[in-house]
Order: C-alpha cells, then structure tokens, then sequence
C-alpha cells in the first residue's frame, strides 16, 4: 500500500501543478469552451486522486506509476506549449484525467461493482431472451442478431470501454419490456383462469401443470426485471470507471 500511495500522492502534486499551469496558459488557447472543459475535467481528477489515497484498498503501485508518468508527461508538454500544440496538449490532459478518474475504482476496488453490474445485465438480458419467443415472436434469426450487440457489450466491458454501457442503455429498456409483458400475462393469466385453461387445451397439458409453467415464466420475468433495474443503476451511477 506504501508504494501506491506514495505514488497517488505525486500524482496529486502533479495534477495541482497542471491545473495552475492551464491558469497561467489561458490566454493562448483560442477555444476557451474547450479549456474550461479541461479544467473541470482535470479537477475531478485531483478530487478522485484524495478520494483514492483515502480509500486506498488494493495496492496497484504499478498502474499508480503509470499515471505519475503520464503525469510527468503531459506537464512537460505543458512547459513547451504554444499555439500550435495547445489542442494536442489539452488532449493529452482530458485523457490523462480520464484515466486517472477511472484509476479510482481500481485502488478502491469498487470496480467489483461494475463487474457485478455487467453480469447482471448479461443474465437479465439471456433470461429475457429465453421469454421473448412468447411475448415478441422473436425467431431463432432475431435472437442470434440480439446477441450479437450483447457480445460486444461483454467484449466492451472487459475493455473497461463505455460502448458497453452505452449498448446495454440499448439492450436493458428491451429485456424490462419483455420481461413486463411476461408479468402482465401471469397476473392476467391468474385473474383469469379461462385463459389458464384455453393454453391447457392447446398444449396438451393439465390445468395445475399450466399454472406451474404461468407461475414459472413470472419467476423468471421477474428476476430478470430486477437484475436489470439493478444492473442500470450501478452501471449510470459509476459510469466514470469506464474510459
């Protein structure tokens, strides 16, 4: 943990120092909306770099020296900055801020709870999947073409890239609609018991064996409608982990 924080610690001198530095720069840079910009993003770093030295749980010295590094980068560029490079430079230090700010979820080890969102998304969505030959008519052609976005997702994700966010932003609104439909027909189905009987008829099947497959089918709407609800929320509320 020494090591780490040691390293955090630097980063955090280093961030200040670049902060000032952009101060001092101000009147070279021509698109202003853009510097101002950098600067709430470079700020968010330095307050992510306190809360990682104070939350400091997994001693990743390695990936602490990186960012000191790529610190110690960008304020040299920073030291040699003029009209020309100015747009390179301020790049270079929105993705330095990025990265330090997702950095946050790794020395905390709150990335556990992207991990655990992102399994729960694929879950929600694969039990959808196994429902929505009922309630949309989807084909073997139209569920293979749904996972197709879902593996990207997933590859994504693994990437710590927010093209899997932003895909399951896409994919969970899809699995909850099925997964109301599949709830509404059980409550419907329950009320009334004609249509319990008429699905009996129609497969084959005993009365008290249709109510167990109704009943089964509002389990599985249901768990998957929570996991999704669940899954969206922690995935929008640590968005900043992903880069």
């Amino acid at each position: 943990m020494v090591k780490s924080r040691e390293y955090l610690e630097e980063l955090l001198t280093l961030l200040n120092r670049i902060d000032q530095k952009l101060n001092d720069f101000l009147p070279i840079f021509t698109n202003k909306k853009k510097i101002i910009k950098t600067k709430n993003l470079v700020r968010k770093a330095i307050s992510y770099t306190r809360s990682s030295i104070k939350e400091l749980r997994n001693d990743k010295y390695e990936l602490a020296k990186a960012l000191v590094d790529k610190a110690r980068n960008t304020m040299s560029l920073l030291n040699k900055i003029d009209q020309d490079s100015a747009s390179d430079v301020v790049d270079s230090i929105e993705r330095l801020s990025s990265y330090i700010v997702a950095s946050y979820y790794d020395f905390s080890g709150k990335i556990n709870i992207i991990k655990k969102a992102y399994r729960r998304y694929i879950l929600a969505f694969a039990l959808a999947l196994i429902l929505s030959p009922l309630f949309i008519g989807a084909s073997i052609l139209l569920i293979g073409f749904l996972i197709f976005p879902l593996l990207i997702s997933i590859h994504a994700f693994r990437a710590r890239r927010k093209l899997g966010a932003i895909i399951a932003s896409i994919l969970l609104p899809l699995t909850m609609f099925i997964d109301i439909l599949a709830l509404n027909y059980m409550v419907y189905s329950f009320l009334n018991p004609e249509e319990i009987y008429s699905a009996a008829n129609q497969l084959g099947i005993g009365v008290e064996s249709m109510y167990v497959i109704v009943l089964l089918i509002g389990i599985i709407a249901g768990i998957s409608f929570i996991l999704a609800i669940r899954s969206f929320i922690a995935l929008y509320r640590n968005i900043d982990a992903l880069l």
